[in-house]
């Protein structure tokens, strides 16, 4: 408590499946921790921040919670000043204020800090709305939309990475041990499955928020994106369904293709990852994910032709 105090305008933010409401016994911890207060107005900032979390580490140790993901790879205490002022910019990415970013909008839950929480998403969503005072009676938040395609398209390229990086170490260790060569099929089916989660609750992530601005009646308002992002990817999707009933087909098949994927990744680790092993299951998971993309696009397609909102327009161009 006194740690956290000492970081004033400091909030916690839960992503992924526990913020999707969708977390399972073998879910990891993915937390976000990001202060309203510019870094330059503390005098040791290092200092404090690895003070919390170490005291944070050996907490979840000690009460037997799910460890951070990526071995602590992305715990850092980010500073809104610093995200707001390189949004689009070179280091967005590479101080990963782009990710902390679009998952506050899109699939976050307050940890700790609920006042600093809203006004954060405050400001991040402020900074995409510059053209609203010209455009208050036709808004569309088209710099939002690209963001959110942006970082669609930055998950498909990391995990092309992840293959090629495995690729390489694989052909550099061709004629390695066994157990090296055990190694690498281990990594290869984990990333199948993280390839399986991909097209699945990235997908549903995206593209429900995509769908559901698209769906506004009328201009799109910062408090419009604000009750939005207070809704799970789920309930976006199921939103956008009541507002336009001619959806409902394809609607109904993203949500019962999802409830079976939640089905599959609620399984045990191994118990996932051996059907991926096997090339029958392996077939029909592959079969399923491409469904669920298929009716994700015939939703989209049919949003387009349904709204006054282009959007195959700037979803394309």
């Amino acid at each position: 408590s006194e740690l956290l105090n000492s970081l004033p305008g400091l909030t916690i933010y839960g992503v992924g499946s526990y913020a999707r409401g969708e977390a399972s016994i073998h879910s990891d911890l993915d937390l976000f921790f990001v202060c309203r207060e510019d870094k330059k107005n503390f005098k040791r900032p290092n200092e404090t921040k690895y003070l919390l979390f170490g005291k944070l580490i050996e907490m979840v140790k000690n009460k037997g919670y799910p460890e951070f993901s990526n071995d602590c790879q992305f715990l850092e205490l980010l500073h809104t000043p610093d995200i707001l002022e390189h949004l689009g910019g070179p280091a967005d990415d590479q101080m990963n204020y782009f990710t902390a970013r679009m998952l506050l909008l899109l699939e976050s839950t307050c940890i700790y800090g609920d006042v600093e929480y809203e006004a954060i998403k405050k400001d991040m969503i402020h900074s995409y709305f510059q053209d609203f005072p010209r455009h208050e009676n036709d808004f569309l938040p088209i710099f939002l939309l690209n963001d959110i395609c942006r970082y669609w398209k930055t998950l498909l390229l990391n995990y092309e990475n992840r293959r090629r990086e495995l690729r390489l170490k694989y052909d550099k260790n061709a004629e390695s041990s066994p157990e090296i060569r055990e190694g690498f099929e281990r990594e290869r089916i984990k990333n199948k499955v993280r390839n399986f989660k991909l097209k699945h609750s990235r997908l549903m992530t995206c593209f429900a928020s995509i769908a559901i601005l698209a769906c506004c009646s009328g201009t799109v308002t910062e408090d419009y994106v604000i009750e939005v992002t207070n809704l799970t990817p789920r309930k976006r999707l199921q939103e956008v369904i009541d507002r336009i009933p001619t959806l409902r087909e394809s609607g109904q098949k993203l949500l019962s293709g999802y409830s079976w994927f939640l089905e599959k990744t609620a399984l045990e680790t191994n118990v996932l990852e051996a059907l991926f092993i096997n090339e029958k299951t392996q077939s029909e998971m592959d079969r399923k994910a491409t469904e669920f993309g298929e009716a994700m696009f015939d939703l989209l397609i049919c949003l387009d032709k349904e709204t006054s909102f282009p959007l195959l327009r700037y979803l394309v161009i």
